[in-house]
């Protein structure tokens, strides 16, 4: 699968936090990431695409 096509995975994805619609990707990706729960969304998003 594409890196595009497994970021739209959590497209429709409905989760507590919205910074969790990203961290539930790390596995799929196979990347570790410490959870920063103070940050946004976005703010986890961007640390996902720097590590793919």
């Amino acid at each position: 699968f594409s890196v595009e096509e497994r970021l739209s995975w959590a497209e429709n994805r409905q989760t507590t936090r919205g910074k969790d619609m990203a961290y539930s990707l790390l596995g799929i990706f196979g990347i570790y990431l410490p959870l920063i729960y103070s940050k946004r969304k976005e703010h986890a998003f961007r640390r996902l695409k720097t590590e793919i």
